[in-house]
């Protein structure tokens, strides 16, 4: 669904070189600052919950936070990737 809104918007680009320039600078700024926004998030929360004294619960707090971390940056990462794998196939399926 968020793919199809990244693709109409680039659809509506007139000339190629601001879809290139889109697709190709514009939606990786703008994923980078999502992620940033949600680092900043999981940053401030870990720093609502106080650090344990002993090393295990420290750990897994630290494990948790790199937990939640690695989903952004995949759910991000992923999302242009499958914009960018639709972009291809539409281009090859127009073609035949």
């Amino acid at each position: 669904m968020i793919s199809r809104k990244l693709i109409n918007i680039g659809n509506k680009l007139e000339s190629k070189i601001l879809r290139v320039l889109y697709y190709l600078i514009v939606l990786p700024v703008i994923a980078f600052l999502i992620f940033y926004g949600m680092y900043a998030l999981v940053l401030i929360i870990s720093d609502l919950i106080p650090t344990p004294n002993e090393m295990g619960a420290a750990l897994g707090k630290a494990i948790i936070l790199l937990f939640w971390i690695a989903v952004g940056t995949i759910g991000i990462v992923l999302l242009y990737i499958q914009t960018l794998i639709v972009l291809i196939l539409n281009r090859y399926v127009k073609d035949e």
